[in-house]
């Protein structure tokens, strides 16, 4: 008598760790630039805290936030390496809430004009995040190394959020950035100019 045993197909190319960190890039796109809003939030706190001596109201929310990047991780491992991203930008997202609290109120600062100077990041994650979604799921599709598909996708969005940066700068980028550009345009030619020869 023969004994036939089905044999599993082989894996999907897109199976394994790297696909989890492209779906992860995918999950966290939209959260990408924010988060770039977000670290320069922290670093500008730091500085408000240090200027002002209010060194023990950040301390307890720099624990708080370690503690929850501990306890944010044991519960995602086990959805793996996504479920740890997870937590983490939950920790994240605590820790930007609770130095955003701590800036506003020594800066005496509306939450309004706080969060109005955040709304053109999360303009521009929001309209490239969908495409860089589809852009991934097509090169899945076609059965691409995850290499391949977390590049393409990654340089698509943000080939898509320059360009939105670029035409629309009035909505993607913002009153204050748009500032600093233009402060920084009058400094170059000062910086690049001829010297002179002093008297």
């Amino acid at each position: 008598m023969t004994t036939v045993r089905a044999v599993p197909p082989p894996p999907h190319p897109t199976t394994g760790t790297v696909p989890e960190l492209t779906r992860l890039f995918q999950g966290l796109h939209a959260e990408a630039i924010p988060y770039c809003h977000w670290k320069s939030n922290e670093h500008l706190g730091d500085s408000l805290v240090r200027a002002t001596g209010a060194v023990y109201r950040r301390a307890w929310r720099q624990a708080v936030f370690a503690v929850l990047v501990i306890v944010g991780s044991l519960i995602g491992q086990r959805w793996g390496i996504a479920g740890v991203a997870g937590g983490a930008m939950f920790a994240l997202s605590i820790n930007f809430l609770l130095m955003a609290q701590l800036s506003v109120s020594m800066a005496e600062m509306p939450w309004r004009d706080f969060w109005g100077a955040h709304l053109p990041a999360l303009l521009v994650a929001a309209a490239s995040a969908p495409i860089a979604w589809a852009m991934a799921t097509a090169l899945r599709h076609q059965q691409l190394p995850p290499l391949v598909v977390l590049s393409g996708a990654g340089g698509l969005a943000l080939a898509v959020a320059l360009v939105l940066v670029w035409r629309f700068p009035r909505l993607f980028l913002g009153r204050d950035v748009r500032w600093m550009l233009d402060a920084l345009r009058g400094m170059v030619p000062r910086l690049t100019g001829p010297a002179t020869e002093p008297r």
